[in-house]
């Protein structure tokens, strides 16, 4: 049995949708409507990432029961969760990014690793991209940082259309998360024959 993988989709409010959050209206109305907005971004996924997606009900071992794992920013029952889901995700970004460049570096030959000073590592490899594997890694790490959602690591920022974010955008979100949903996604791994 393979392990579960998830994926946070956070994604910005227009004005009136955040309007009508303050208000109390129709608030399974705006989670549905985020989860449209979350599966139609998703599509390009399936076959080539996974078999199919689903609103996550327990990510990262948070319980997420609202309908279509959608987290409010502006609903105080949503707003610890989702800061601990976006949390989460971020881990889950930063070990799937080091273990896709650990592989990168295990497919080449270091030619020097040093360290000059404590906070800094130098690492130089030299690599075959004549290699079909080397290809994959290396076009999956372009795809990354290119916004690609084919590529996507715990995080993806809809709107941004990014799967990573500048400090100030992601300092914004932080501080501003109010304006903000999150949609926890759980992805069906494709089917090995």
């Amino acid at each position: 049995m393979q392990e579960k993988r998830y994926l946070a989709m956070v994604l910005p409010l227009d004005p009136h949708t955040q309007q009508r959050i303050r208000e109390g209206i129709s608030l399974d109305k705006i989670r549905a409507a985020v989860w449209s907005e979350t599966s139609h971004a998703l599509t390009p996924l399936l076959g080539s990432v996974c078999s199919r997606f689903a609103p996550a009900m327990c990510a990262w071992s948070i319980q997420n029961l609202r309908p279509f794992g959608v987290m409010l920013g502006a609903v105080d029952k949503d707003r610890e969760d989702m800061l601990l889901c976006y949390a989460r995700a971020r881990v889950e970004q930063e070990n799937v990014l080091d273990a896709r460049t650990q592989k990168i570096i295990s497919m080449g030959e270091t030619i020097m690793d040093e360290a000059p000073i404590d906070s800094l590592n130098i690492m130089v490899v030299s690599i075959d991209s004549r290699d079909p594997e080397m290809q994959k890694a290396l076009d999956l790490h372009s795809r990354f940082f290119s916004g690609d959602i084919t590529a996507a690591a715990g995080v993806y920022y809809l709107g941004y259309n990014r799967n990573q974010l500048s400090e100030d955008q992601e300092m914004h979100f932080l501080t501003h998360f109010h304006e903000y949903a999150l949609c926890t996604v759980e992805l069906h791994e494709l089917e090995v024959a």
